[in-house]
């Protein structure tokens, strides 16, 4: 559902006139909310050097957009979040000579930073205040500080505005994490009052893709191999792992993360690379990360056994929302979402020695407003090929869709739930 900050009854009221640090501030009009801040903000984005000798990565980009990104990318992997809240620390930020020396700071200095780099490339570029979508719709009337709980940049390149938050370490340059997205942002240009929107980015943007095979050992044990890729948004809990992690805290990772699907598996061999060299080899907006994995599950099977019975999709089963459990239940407010994604899988089974493929399931399709899903099966010589799709099109649902998203569910996971079954060859 919804955060509760956006459905709570609230009374909101403001002073046009404001007692703060000893002077009297008017806050008659958004603008004047505007102006106050930007005289916070006064003297802070002039940078002493250049920025090129602070960016080994600048002097390749050859355009606006690569610089910004050079930028971004700089401070994302430069600079450690500190919260700093204290007294007029609560809104006055440090200049941008002292976080660039320091490496630290709370929101405001990374967005000073921030600002003030891209300003010394050229690039055009604004502090923004943000209601994130937690806390639902601004009320303009009610003109206060209170209403804004983050701040990002607002970038103009090429004549588009690039929104920008240098403090989630893992979103990827062009992108927004799933809080900052449809939000409402207030940028802060002089005498300029202007509240925008900001972007909900496509699932294509965000995608989860696994490709593995699935070998029978004589032994009775299943052997699963094959390589993991995550895009954009998702797994974003790896990628903040994988800046820190050793090899040994990485391979306890990685097996954590498999047997949390299949219990009691066995890591023959992994070789997760991290999102700084992946994004490196690649000319693109996109971090993401890869991953080449062997485990092994012993006493899968025995070559008595008259019948085999497989659930293919090892790796990305579709779990029952705790919302579809209840049909009966009355939807009283939308279904929200963190993000858009896609699950994108390929699966090759080999078909056991000795047996013969018995009950391959049959396709499935299924296409709604707010999501899609397909899977199909194939048959050729001796292996069968799964191709799986699930992509969520949507961050908010109505509530008159509910039974509708209630239904797709709970036929995705049945269908992530149907089992190869093979038979012993007479």
């Amino acid at each position: 559902m919804p955060n509760f900050r956006s459905l709570q009854k609230r009374v909101l009221f403001w002073t046009p006139d404001i007692r703060f640090l000893g002077k009297t501030v008017s806050f008659a009009s958004w603008g004047g909310v505007v102006n106050w801040f930007l005289d916070r903000l006064a003297g802070k984005f002039t940078i002493n050097r250049k920025v090129s000798d602070k960016i080994p990565a600048y002097s390749l980009a050859r355009d606006d957009q690569a610089k910004a990104k050079a930028i971004y990318q700089f401070v994302q992997d430069g600079f450690r979040y500190i919260d700093v809240g204290l007294g007029e620390g609560d809104y006055e930020p440090n200049d941008a000579n002292t976080v660039l020396r320091r490496r630290y700071g709370d929101i405001k200095d990374f967005i000073v930073i921030l600002t003030a780099l891209l300003r010394a490339a050229n690039i055009e570029a604004y502090p923004a205040l943000l209601r994130t979508r937690n806390f639902g719709p601004i009320v303009e009337q009610v003109i206060t500080l209170r209403q804004f709980d983050h701040m990002i940049v607002a970038a103009i390149i090429n004549g588009d505005t690039l929104y920008m938050d240098p403090t989630y370490s893992t979103c990827p340059f062009k992108l927004l994490p799933p809080y900052a997205q449809d939000s409402y942002a207030l940028i802060l240009k002089k005498d300029n009052v202007s509240f925008q929107k900001t972007p909900v980015f496509p699932a294509a943007l965000s995608d989860f893709r696994q490709i593995y095979r699935i070998d029978f050992d004589p032994n009775g044990a299943v052997v699963v191999s094959g390589k993991v890729f995550a895009n954009g948004l998702v797994g974003d809990a790896f990628k903040t792992f994988a800046k820190v992690a050793t090899k040994k805290d990485m391979r306890r990772w990685v097996e954590d993360y498999f047997n949390s699907h299949i219990p009691g598996i066995k890591l023959l061999r992994q070789n997760f690379t991290s999102i700084h060299a992946q994004a490196q080899k690649q000319d693109s907006s996109q971090a993401y990360v890869e991953g080449e994995f062997v485990f092994q599950y012993d006493n899968f099977f025995s070559s008595k056994d008259e019948m085999i019975f497989l659930t293919p999709n090892l790796l990305n089963k579709t779990r029952v929302p705790a919302f579809a459990i209840n049909p009966e239940d009355e939807r009283i407010h939308p279904v929200v979402f963190d993000n858009k994604f896609v699950e994108w899988d390929k699966l090759t089974i080999r078909i056991p020695k000795g047996y013969d493929a018995f009950f391959i399931p049959s396709e499935e399709k299924m296409y709604e407003e707010f999501a899609t899903f397909k899977s199909s099966y194939a048959r050729v010589e001796d292996t069968i090929s799964l191709l799986r799709w699930f992509e969520l099109k949507t961050l908010s649902i109505k509530k008159e869709q509910y039974k509708a998203l209630q239904e797709f569910y709970k036929k995705v996971a049945q269908a992530d739930k149907r089992e190869i079954i093979f038979r012993k060859r007479q």
